[in-house]
């Protein structure tokens, strides 16, 4: 019975894959966008900030494994790694709710802001759902052909522990870290606060530069007929008067992102896609995968503006993951 369950299930999550592929392709052939640009305005907090909430991040672990002895030469039991996981995980939600806490009270930053929204949640859980479906069968066949391919193989020591785990706590501590923890803090961390800044670093040096575009030209109409009226383009006062307040300016700034993005959306998600893989470096060819996966939500972020869309699709992934792997445990070569 449990192996016709099986066989459904599986068929059913074919179905859904194949009819979002389906969905995905018809889009682009009619032309029309993928996810549609939801503006928001630029973040309020800088690069500071970002390397602060980083070092949080680091430094928690960092303290959670050194509480738990996790330096000694020693191989470590299942019970110690069960509770340095559980230490982890604690550090990294603390580190989440740190940053975000001082970012609001340092940055002013608001619940749009960091990209929640509790109006768009029906809408988020289905964008996050649909994204899991086309981005799942491209990152498990990269890591198919690394691995088995390649022969490339993908280095997790937790899984030799996890087969000597009779009781089952230590896969449930992982399970919780990897579906829960791991989704809801990097997709803050590298989706929210990095990619949030880097989008208002491009996004402001793209306004310098048409502000001095729109100086210029200004300055040559005016000098060419004295007048401006008629040429097809207002230009705003703050433009042209160079001795504008820059508290002003900088409120005109920050209204929104427009709906044209002038800059290459591609370069934020690119960087905030590499910085993600690297995290995960010693993990073999993981990171291959790891950077097309995070290219998708970072698309998705840059679509959207929201945290949850990207959360779903990534705990939705590592939850397959953990799923596959529960199935496959016994079989794992040591």
């Amino acid at each position: 019975m449990s192996n016709d369950v099986s066989a459904i299930v599986v068929m059913a999550v074919l179905f859904l894959v194949t009819l979002a592929w389906v969905s995905l392709i018809a889009k682009v052939l009619r032309g029309n966008e993928i996810l549609a640009f939801e503006p928001r305005r630029e973040v309020p907090w800088g690069l500071i900030a970002v390397v602060l909430s980083f070092c949080l991040l680091i430094g928690g672990q960092i303290v959670a494994g050194l509480a738990n002895h996790a330096t000694t030469d020693a191989e470590p039991t299942v019970a110690q790694t069960e509770a340095l996981l559980t230490w982890t995980a604690v550090a990294i939600l603390v580190a989440t709710a740190l940053s975000i806490g001082l970012i609001h009270l340092f940055a002013q930053a608001g619940r749009d802001d960091f990209g929640i929204s509790l109006e768009h949640i029906p809408h988020d859980l289905f964008i996050g759902g649909f994204a899991f479906l086309i981005l799942a069968p491209i990152t498990f066949a990269i890591q198919y052909i690394f691995v088995y391919v390649f022969g490339i193989d993908s280095h997790h020591p937790l899984i030799e522990l996890l087969k000597e785990d009779s009781t089952g706590k230590l896969f449930g501590v992982v399970t919780l870290l990897a579906v829960i923890v791991a989704p809801i803090s990097e997709e803050y961390f590298f989706r929210v606060l990095l990619q949030g800044w880097l989008e208002r670093s491009f996004l402001a040096r793209n306004k310098r530069d048409g502000e001095a575009e729109r100086l210029a030209q200004s300055s040559g109409t005016r000098s060419g007929n004295g007048d401006d009226e008629g040429s097809g383009e207002s230009v705003p006062e703050s433009a042209q008067n160079p001795y504008a307040s820059p508290a002003f300016k900088d409120a005109i700034d920050r209204r929104s992102i427009a709906s044209a993005i002038p800059y290459s959306p591609s370069i934020p998600i690119g960087i905030s896609a590499a910085v993600f893989a690297l995290m995960h470096w010693s993990h073999g060819p993981d990171p291959a995968a790891l950077f097309i996966l995070a290219i998708g939500l970072g698309y998705m972020y840059q679509r959207t503006h929201r945290w949850l869309p990207c959360v779903v699709t990534h705990a939705c992934l590592n939850g397959t993951t953990m799923l596959l792997l529960w199935f496959g445990l016994d079989e794992l070569p040591s």
